[in-house]
């Protein structure tokens, strides 16, 4: 799982029109978002009216067509997203948020931080697989769910860059994080975090981007699409060893802390096992 965090021109907290002497402060936790507004807005309609807004703070997504990208007997499967999905319906959490519409990511997009013959053979289905990532090639199964992955969280990322909500939360799959430049690796196919991150950068007037990344392994795909980038970045917490680990992908030790002008902006967190516990 990865989560951003935006810094852009413009303030997404800024006063709206018709709202005066009015306390506000987002606090997200979770999947949803709370906000907190004064006592004197505490009244009567005005109260009721805000509560029902402020409800819709937060966004949710979904690829639905992830289903038919499915590996026999495989860990990655749909039920990954499917439990999650069902839980927040029960929870009153999918009622309670903004519900984005789902798209496949544009070629274009996909090549903000993918290779073109990269792109060009997941689109085709003339793909090279890694050994641990199963790939549908007819009717372009596993290339839609991963390009519908990589547009929910574009549209996600958009959404908050643009002031539409507070925050979004993507339950979709495949992953991401481990899919590299030029490949696929760890049943990852496109890097959706960091396809929106770029855009982001580019396209929605985010100066910097922080990616907090927790899972139990490292995010090698996203760590050396920006290794050399001073203005993402990248946190990973994951299990590894801190000068050297045997846990997959090997990657993410202490001492991977950036190139270039990205030194110091790669921070990676290795949690080695057994003797880890709450002083972490």
């Amino acid at each position: 799982a990865s989560a951003f965090c935006l810094r852009a021109h413009h303030s997404l907290l800024r006063p709206r029109a018709g709202v005066s002497n009015v306390c506000r402060a987002r606090v997200s936790s979770g999947f949803g978002a709370v906000s907190v507004v004064s006592r004197r807005e505490r009244t009567g309609a005005r109260w009721l009216a805000s509560a029902v807004e402020m409800s819709k703070k937060t966004a949710i997504i979904t690829n639905e067509n992830h289903r038919r990208h499915n590996g026999f007997m495989h860990p990655e499967c749909p039920q990954r997203v499917d439990l999650m999905w069902e839980q927040m319906h029960k929870q009153g959490i999918v009622d309670s948020c903004n519900i984005l519409e789902n798209r496949l990511a544009e070629e274009n997009e996909l090549g903000l931080v993918h290779d073109k013959d990269y792109v060009d053979s997941i689109v085709s289905g003339n793909v090279q697989l890694d050994g641990s990532t199963y790939f549908h090639k007819k009717d372009s199964v596993s290339a839609n769910a991963a390009r519908a992955a990589a547009g929910a969280v574009i549209d996600a990322v958009e959404a908050v860059c643009k002031g539409e909500v507070n925050n979004s939360f993507c339950a979709v799959r495949p992953p991401g994080h481990h899919a590299e430049r030029d490949r696929m690796m760890g049943f990852c196919i496109f890097n959706s975090v960091a396809i929106a991150a770029e855009k982001a950068k580019k396209e929605w007037g985010c100066k910097k981007v922080l990616i907090f990344d927790w899972d139990v392994h490292h995010g090698n795909g996203i760590q050396n699409i920006f290794y050399d980038d001073p203005n993402v970045l990248y946190i990973s917490i994951h299990r590894g060893g801190m000068d050297k680990s045997f846990f997959y992908p090997t990657t993410g030790t202490a001492d991977e802390t950036g190139s270039g002008e990205g030194r110091g902006y790669n921070v990676n967190i290795p949690l080695e096992f057994p003797g880890i516990g709450d002083p972490v």
